[in-house]
């Protein structure tokens, strides 16, 4: 049996993928109205925005698609079904909850914990199947 390893180009795909889909789900298209209502801003108060802000999603997106393809790699996640059933529980276990729970005790509204971590949800999920197909031999 040939030992899985980590296919980088895979990794780099998600990476960009997951800057992707956050534009698409923070826009006017999806939640961008009812995000920056939920949150007590205004329109205004994100103009501007620093490039530190985008740095920082692309190294954690990073961080987090080479620990899915690791872990992945350490647990042999080689079929679709297995790839989405493992990123859904790395996403409800490792994010979701602990989130969930830190939102309501700061009482933010569970609105804004589902919008938020329903993004992520999308890019776990995304994760699973293609860190679950793509050859890495």
């Amino acid at each position: 049996m040939e030992k899985l390893k980590i296919n980088h180009l895979a990794v780099w795909i998600l990476v960009i993928l997951f800057q992707g889909i956050s534009l698409l789900w923070y826009s006017q298209l999806l939640f961008a109205s009812k995000w920056v209502e939920l949150v007590g801003k205004s329109a205004e108060d994100f103009a501007g925005t620093s490039a530190f802000l985008y740095i920082i999603s692309i190294i954690a997106a990073a961080a987090l698609y080479y620990l899915m393809a690791w872990l992945f790699k350490e647990l042999n996640v080689i079929t679709v079904r297995k790839g989405l059933w493992m990123s859904f529980l790395f996403w409800l276990c490792f994010l979701f909850l602990l989130a969930a729970t830190s939102d309501l005790f700061s009482m933010n509204p569970i609105t804004l914990t589902l919008i938020d971590k329903g993004n992520y949800l999308v890019c776990f999920l995304l994760g699973g199947i293609l860190l679950s197909t793509w050859k890495r031999k």
